[in-house]
């Protein structure tokens, strides 16, 4: 009788440890069910999001981290272009290989929105890229605007070897309207050839381009143009109607004068941070701190 106690009693306790057992692996999958349900609520979130073009796809994506890269991989083959715009736009807030690759695939978007989108994400992260991918871009970037716009980004970061490069993509440049563009970061990155012909350019052409490219440039080998530039007298750019005490017209030898005291450093016993047509004094002082004389002007 003790003996059929004691197999019924170990019975009833192997029966409770399975049941404990069983519940306790049925509530193990239910919480990760629970979890990847979750997790897809977020992934629809995302893709609701981005077909609905709502820029709130950026926070939740990046709250999901990088595990939200493949989905908006699958989105950046949407048919509608201001979808993938929306998704250049989100990758952008990564720092990861896999954004960075399919930002690259899509500068080559046939909708130059999306391209152009592409390549200002990938300009964010541009120390990671690399100039040398930027290089690479180039060759197939389809608007002058965008080539234009990574040229600059590269002339401030390539070394030595990517310099070369960049002077190897613009000898063969074909959007002939960036030739002044490749002229000033080849100038910037130190080629003595290109910063002799920019300064021949400046002085050609004296347009509102080549003060924006010099402003880029921004290096002490420009002080002597700027300086020759400082007789010109030419109005340059129409300001429109300013205030009293403002000019409408800015001349010429009033944008090389900004310049020169920018570069030089040099304080300059006038303000020089306000739109001014200078007098002949003035000027006469900014070409003494370009090192000009008056026979040069």
């Amino acid at each position: 009788m003790q003996v059929q106690l004691k197999l019924i009693y170990t019975a009833s306790v192997l029966i409770v440890s399975i049941t404990i057992s069983t519940a306790a692996d049925q509530s193990t999958n239910r919480s990760a069910l629970h979890s990847q349900k979750v997790e897809e609520v977020k992934i629809s979130q995302i893709s609701e999001a981005v077909l609905a073009y709502d820029l709130s796809a950026v926070e939740l994506a990046k709250a999901q981290g990088i595990s939200a890269i493949p989905e908006l991989k699958q989105l950046l083959g949407n048919k509608d272009a201001v979808v993938r715009v929306v998704v250049a736009t989100v990758l952008g807030e990564f720092s990861h290989p896999d954004a960075y690759a399919l930002l690259q695939q899509a500068t080559v978007d046939e909708d130059d929105s999306v391209a152009v989108t592409a390549v200002d994400q990938l300009i964010k992260h541009k120390a990671k890229v690399g100039a040398a991918t930027l290089i690479q871009i180039l060759k197939s970037v389809k608007s002058a605007a965008t080539q234009r716009q990574l040229i600059l980004v590269v002339g401030t970061m390539a070394t030595p070897q990517e310099t070369e490069l960049l002077q190897t993509f613009c000898d063969n440049n074909e959007f002939a309207e960036n030739a002044s563009v490749c002229l000033a970061a080849l100038s910037k990155l130190g080629l003595s050839k290109e910063q002799n012909d920019f300064s021949l350019y400046l002085l050609d052409k004296r347009n509102l381009e080549g003060f924006e490219l010099a402003e880029y440039i921004s290096q002490p080998w420009l002080l002597k143009a700027l300086g020759q530039l400082l007789r010109y007298k030419e109005p340059l750019q129409n300001l429109g109607d300013l205030p009293p005490g403002f000019p409408n017209i800015l001349r010429i030898c009033d944008k090389a004068v900004v310049l020169i005291a920018d570069i030089s450093q040099t304080p300059l016993s006038f303000h020089t941070k306000r739109h001014m047509n200078y007098s002949d004094d003035q000027l006469q002082e900014a070409a003494r701190v370009a090192g000009v004389s008056a026979g040069d002007r």
